[in-house]
């Protein structure tokens, strides 16, 4: 073989055997010798020919014989041809290239089995989230056998394949058998397999407004804002939103039932109902809340009614939340029906402590003001009653963020109010970037 290469050196002859005009075997043509201990001034260099290639060959075999000294000469033979690399040379007739370490691995093991296989793996998987197995391969001897020795065959397809681990997104709920076939370098397969429960979690709803034992009035605009997620949806790591569906159990109710997390409606008949928000996954699961208001008769006043925007930036930093340096901005306005001016405008905030539904500060005003209903609000710049809290509040629990509902207040001259929620975010004082 060629210098640094498996393809035939020029100078190399193709062997005497007319039948398929190539040698049994090819070795390196080209090899470091020196330096000679004779001769210190001679220094090693690379040296071609044959002469070479057949002690070398014949080195590889004698390693053979070492490893298992009861061989004889033709079962020697037998494991240099058919432990040795095939193709590359470039001709015609055999393409065998003497592999050293197959061959010695082979004499070893010779009535060895193959590779034993453990499987490292969560025994359950969430549906449409990747889930992960790692296959630690050890050979004959009992020593760890990295990929590039032991290739491994998964069945059914991985999504994608790193090193000894595979990666699985599966989009049916139900057990599943992965198995993995371990083939070493002389051959030898070893197997086994993994069985996983992929599961289906429900989705998850909420309601933000109204709240519980609220009063309205007949004709006032009431807003319905809540959230509906599920764990299987949505781009990693999930939750994704899903579609929300609201009813009433109002039957005479105009415009239910009606979709939309974040809607309005107008009630026209007094007395208390119940609304019921509502959501279901694409696999059939279903999930509700619910929260019970009372609808009065039109006062002789009528609070001021609110128009409010969406809040900006409307992408978080994060995948789903804001870094508390971020500055947050939301148009809004409001009009008094009587003309009862000046409208006051009050931001308040509710902060929930990370990964639950608790309360951490509750309707903390973040601003007044009688001439703009805009929110402005940049959390590290105004965390006032310690809106947000930090890593001393609540340890390494503050990486989980904390969500925030904004409310904007809107009082005529006479005392009047009215009230709108943006969405829920998630804002983040502790981050590791």
């Amino acid at each position: 073989m060629a210098h640094d290469a498996t393809a035939r050196d020029p100078f190399s002859n193709f062997g005497s055997k007319r039948d398929d005009n190539s040698v049994d075997i090819y070795g390196p043509f080209w090899l470091w010798t020196g330096y000679d201990p004779d001769n210190r001034d001679n220094q090693a260099r690379l040296r071609a020919g044959t002469s070479y290639s057949s002690p070398f060959v014949a080195g590889v075999a004698a390693l053979v014989w070492a490893a298992n000294p009861s061989l004889r000469a033709n079962e020697v033979w037998a494991i240099l041809r058919d432990t040795a690399h095939v193709g590359g040379v470039g001709v015609s007739g055999h393409q065998r290239r003497v592999n050293a370490f197959a061959a010695v691995s082979r004499a070893l093991a010779v009535g060895e089995s193959g590779p034993s296989i453990a499987l490292s793996a969560h025994e359950n998987a969430d549906l449409n989230r990747e889930w992960t197995v790692t296959a630690n391969v050890t050979d004959f001897a009992g020593s760890n056998c990295p990929p590039v020795s032991c290739s491994l065959t998964w069945e059914p397809a991985p999504s994608r394949v790193s090193g000894h681990t595979a990666f699985y997104r599966f989009n049916t709920a139900g057990l599943r058998t992965v198995r993995v076939t371990a083939r070493d370098l002389l051959g030898r397969e070893g197997s086994t397999s993994r069985t996983v429960n992929v599961i289906n979690t429900p989705p998850v709803v909420s309601i933000s407004q109204p709240t519980a034992g609220a009063t309205f009035f007949v004709g006032q605009t009431v807003q319905l804002l809540g959230s509906a997620t599920d764990l299987n949806e949505g781009p990693d790591p999930g939750p994704g939103a899903i579609a929300c569906r609201w009813t009433s159990s109002n039957p005479s109710d105009p415009g239910f039932p009606r979709t939309g997390c974040n809607t309005e409606v107008a009630f026209s008949s007094t007395g208390p109902r119940t609304l019921t928000l509502s959501a279901s996954d694409p696999q059939g699961l279903t999930a509700s809340a619910s929260v019970s208001i009372t609808i009065n008769p039109a006062p002789a006043n009528l609070p001021p009614s609110i128009t409010l925007g969406s809040l900006s930036p409307s992408t978080p930093n994060y995948t789903d939340g804001y870094r508390w340096t971020t500055r947050l901005t939301a148009p809004a306005s409001a009009t008094d029906p009587e003309g009862n001016t000046p409208i006051t405008y009050i931001w308040r905030a509710t902060s929930f402590r990370p990964g639950s539904t608790a309360i951490w500060r509750s309707n903390v005003t973040l601003s007044t003001s009688t001439t703009s209903g805009n929110l402005d609000w940049t959390p590290s710049q105004n965390n006032p009653s310690n809106l947000i809290g930090g890593f001393a509040d609540f340890g390494n629990d503050c990486f989980q963020g904390q969500v925030v509902r904004l409310t904007l207040i809107a009082r005529d001259s006479l005392g009047n109010e009215s009230s709108r929620s943006l969405p829920d975010i998630k804002v983040y004082q502790c981050t590791l970037d």
